[in-house]
């Protein structure tokens, strides 16, 4: 019997796809991590007297107390008021504080402050500032990030893959406009200080991104999910970041060397929460970790634990307020005994998963075990947290829901799951997020 053999069209056909699609891949690459070049002129598309406006608004000198950060003297504690209970703070019919009337018609810069233990390259642009190199050294600072006049929420605004020829800028996309280190933790606690004085909010907002993040993707998204939980008129808190090293591309070969790198990472961000609750005792921390991140938080749950029995003068208050973890990428039975540790330590924990995160699907993949954050099977519940199942607002991909999560700036709100208005699973013992939520 002759074999059949493939025309010759279809095999050239097949070979022009798959060549295609190799060359869409790595453009698509190219505009990940666009050029040196591009990303070291993209602050510069901001003029020189805005940035001179953006370094007044954001980055102005602060006096800094001489102690270190972990001790608390008169000269560097800073009073707030106590937190409210976390349940019933306002009344259900108690809508957002303030409604944009008019679209901006100017950027806005956000300042953003950080921990960060990637490597510092040396290079002076805020893009290139940091690699995705891990770090011995646990760096503090604050970078300004600028949201378009024309932005749309949940989207962290950039040029699209057919637009090789345009540079980021200001009036079009989210853009990492300034960098600024801290010389110390010291320094950090007293610009945060600062800041935390100014805001009427007075709480903190954490974000802890995720695999396939360069600092800029992590810093930008932090910008963004404070301004669009701002303008739909829910004070988010002073906006907060913690970026562990990550080669910042969604390449699948990539993700075991990222989390390789969290066990190190672990450590440092144990120290940045130690420094965050212990200079600010009475100020409420609330969480948002994302995917990997959630990894990270566990991880750094024991560390983060054994400075706190070292202190001398633990706070009384938890050290969390609210804790979401969002698509998180976190082994099922890991969780389970990571759990009590975190809810000791929380106010409240809401886990938001997914029944198509393809993201998760390949982790789950990759580590060969079920992860909280994929709700195909079943939602993860254990008593003590609030399970939500956030299908009906995720895109295809199913990983990226976070960015335009309604519930989280009524989370940090406060509200009880009555307020917000999540219904109640049938049976499971879980809720789930509505659409028109």
């Amino acid at each position: 019997m002759k074999k059949k053999s493939i025309p010759p069209q279809l095999l050239f056909g097949l070979i022009g796809c798959l060549l295609l699609f190799l060359v869409l891949v790595k453009y698509a690459a190219y505009r990940k991590d666009a050029t040196a070049e591009d990303r070291a002129t993209a602050s510069t598309q901001v003029s020189a007297e805005q940035r001179a406006e953006l370094k007044l608004q954001s980055n102005q000198e602060v006096t800094t107390p001489s102690s270190t950060a972990g001790e608390i003297t008169p000269s560097n504690a800073l009073t707030f008021p106590a937190p409210q209970p976390v349940l019933n703070v306002l009344k259900p019919e108690t809508g957002p504080t303030s409604v944009a009337a008019e679209p901006p018609t100017k950027f806005e810069p956000i300042t953003v402050y950080y921990g960060t233990d990637r490597v510092v390259t040396g290079n002076k642009s805020p893009w290139l500032f940091y690699s995705g190199g891990k770090s011995t050294d646990l760096s503090y600072g604050t970078c300004v990030v600028t949201i378009p006049p024309h932005h749309t929420p949940g989207v962290t605004e950039s040029p699209h893959w057919y637009q090789g020829w345009r540079k980021f800028n200001s009036e079009q996309d989210v853009n990492l406009v300034t960098i600024d280190p801290c010389d110390s933790d010291s320094v950090f606690v007293a610009r945060l200080g600062a800041g935390l004085q100014a805001d009427s909010q007075r709480e903190i907002f954490l974000f802890i991104h995720g695999f396939a993040n360069t600092f800029a993707d992590a810093a930008r998204r932090t910008a963004q999910l404070a301004y669009d939980g701002r303008k739909a008129g829910y004070p988010m808190g002073i906006p907060v970041m913690y970026s562990f090293p990550s080669w910042g591309t969604l390449n699948p070969f990539y993700y075991v060397p990222d989390e390789q790198l969290l066990d190190a990472s672990s450590r440092h961000l144990a120290q940045f929460l130690f420094t965050l609750h212990v200079n600010f005792p009475n100020v409420p921390i609330n969480i948002v970790a994302h995917s990997m991140g959630n990894h990270l938080f566990c991880l750094a749950l024991p560390h983060y634990e054994y400075l706190l029995a070292k202190h001398a003068n633990p706070a009384a208050n938890p050290s969390f307020s609210e804790v979401a973890m969002e698509a998180p990428d976190e082994d099922e039975d890991a969780f389970s005994g990571e759990a009590p540790g975190l809810f000791e330590l929380s106010r409240r924990v809401t886990l938001y998963g997914c029944a198509h995160d393809r993201g998760i699907w390949i982790s789950e993949e990759i580590n060969k075990g079920d992860r909280i954050g994929d709700t195909k099977k079943r939602v993860f519940v254990l008593k003590g947290m609030d399970s939500v199942d956030a299908t009906s607002i995720a895109d295809w991909v199913g990983h990226e829901y976070y960015a335009l999560n309604p519930d989280i700036p009524l989370l940090f709100m406060h509200w009880s799951v009555a307020q917000r208005k999540l219904q109640e699973a049938k049976k499971g013992g879980y809720y789930i997020l509505l659409a028109h939520h």
